[in-house]
Order: C-alpha cells, then sequence, then structure tokens
C-alpha cells in the first residue's frame, strides 16, 4: 500500500504549495472539510485495492499519491464550477469544494471513481475515442461502487448512485448506475459525439447493474434473476464479489491497450 505519508493533501496540485497543516491536530476548520474528507477516503480507496485485488497504489508499485482541493474547473460552457474531480496523470487529483451549501466533491465512490481513472490509464487503457471514452467512466463508476460497498460508513452509503452526497439541482446525484435516465439506457441512445462519456457511460453501467441486482432491461426487457431465485431456464446475476474479480482481470489483463470499444468490454 501506499505509504501514508504520501497522502498529504495540497491545497492546489499545480503549485509547490506545503501540505496543509493544523495547530492544535483538530483539523475542524470548515475550509479543512475537502483535505480531510478527501485524504480519509483516498486512504479507504487504497485499502480497498490492497485488501481485495492485491494492488499497491494506482500503478500497481505504491506510486505517491497529491490530492489538490478547492480546484475549479471548467463546464460546457466554459463557466468555472467546484462540482466536479479529476485525476490529472502521475497519481495526482484535484477535487472541487462542490456546491454552495453542499458536501465537498470528496465522498468515498467520487474518490474512487478518479483513483481507478488513474489505474486505468497506468494500464494502457485511454480515451481517445468516443467509445473509449465512455468506457473509462464507466468502469470508473463501477469500481467507485465497489469500493463504497466494501468500506461505505453504512449501509445507506452502499449503493449504485455516485456522488448522491454531493446533490445538484437537477438530478440529484451524478449518475445512477441502476436506474438511468431514459434517454441514456441502451445503445440506440448513443450519442456519437465528443463530451458525451459520461452519458453514455450509463449504457453498459445499467448492465452491470442488471448483471449484479437483477432486473428487467427497461427498453429489451431481457430479465435476469437473482442467483438465489434461479432455475435452469433463467439468466442468473453474479455476486459483488464475482462481479468486482471479473472487472479487475479486465482492466489487468483482458483489455488491450487503447481505447476499448463497448464490443470489447
Amino acid at each position: 500500500m501506499a505509504n501514508p505519508e504520501h497522502r498529504q493533501p495540497h491545497p492546489c496540485p499545480h503549485t509547490t504549495a506545503a501540505p496543509l497543516t493544523d495547530t492544535d491536530n483538530s483539523w475542524c476548520e470548515p475550509a479543512q472539510g475537502p483535505p480531510v474528507a478527501g485524504h480519509d477516503n483516498m486512504g479507504k480507496v487504497l485499502d480497498y485495492f490492497d485488501a481485495v485485488h492485491g494492488r499497491n497504489g494506482y500503478n500497481g508499485s505504491g506510486g505517491n499519491i497529491k490530492m489538490g482541493f478547492d480546484a475549479s474547473f471548467a463546464d460546457d460552457d466554459s463557466v468555472a464550477v467546484q462540482w466536479n474531480a479529476s485525476s490529472i496523470g502521475n497519481g495526482r487529483f484535484k477535487f472541487g469544494n462542490g456546491q454552495v451549501g453542499l458536501p465537498p466533491f470528496t465522498p468515498l465512490d467520487i474518490v474512487g471513481h478518479e483513483f481507478t481513472h488513474a489505474m486505468l490509464h497506468e494500464e494502457g487503457i485511454t480515451t481517445e475515442s468516443i467509445q473509449g471514452a465512455a468506457v473509462h467512466e464507466h468502469l470508473s463508476d463501477v469500481f467507485g461502487t465497489f469500493v463504497e460497498f466494501d468500506f461505505g460508513n453504512t449501509i445507506g452509503d452502499r449503493n449504485f448512485r455516485m456522488g448522491e452526497e454531493t446533490t445538484t439541482a437537477l438530478s440529484g446525484e451524478v449518475r445512477d448506475l441502476q436506474f438511468p435516465p431514459a434517454d441514456r439506457d441502451h445503445m440506440l441512445d448513443f450519442v456519437n459525439a465528443a463530451k458525451n462519456q459520461h452519458r453514455n457511460s450509463q449504457i453498459p453501467s445499467l448492465a452491470f447493474s442488471l448483471m449484479v441486482n437483477g432486473g428487467s432491461h427497461p427498453e429489451t426487457g431481457v430479465t435476469l434473476t437473482p442467483a438465489a431465485l434461479c432455475t435452469d431456464d433463467d439468466i442468473c446475476t453474479m455476486t459483488l464479489t464475482q462481479a468486482r474479480s471479473i472487472y479487475f482481470d479486465a482492466i489487468t489483463v483482458f483489455l488491450s491497450p487503447g481505447p476499448p470499444s463497448f464490443l470489447e468490454l
């Protein structure tokens, strides 16, 4: 596992600013909330990959991690916003403080999501195609979900919604893997244009949710039956334990270097 000394939060990942400090070691000042939450959740993500998959850090060799906070991002209209997070290469991550009055953009599933982006790049899985970018987002959402199920603080944390703690006025969560909007649950809804990776990722994410939860696809009607109720005539689900092993092997063994297609996935 990556050395805890090297999980120290930096206020800006693009400068040489010193790590945040606290004179009384209470870490309760409002401005310290995002770094403390992000630092704690990154530790859980590292522990998950070490304990469950035997992976030592994002690059497999204990690579150092730097986390920047109070970051701004340009939305689709080039307006600076703080409700986002990003993996920016070489073990560096940046997180926004979230919307006014809402928690920072550092919940466990989002931190796990960004860590997975870094791991995917280390494995040579890239985003240079429209489908490849969507697969990157899908895999990162899936591992954010796995981490939350294993290391979430409460039963309520363990769900198939991404970033629901940072709820937006429009959607209530960043993405819902189990119940995506009706216009992004089938390949007929695929948007073959750049900047649609988050939307398009929900197509395979619904398939993942059905694979472990069971249920019927809203468009095709194909039904998966929970394993405990399955008969020889049914399509059966798998457990989360089985799914996380399959997905990890897909990333580290089976997917070819470069941008993967939905078909390859």
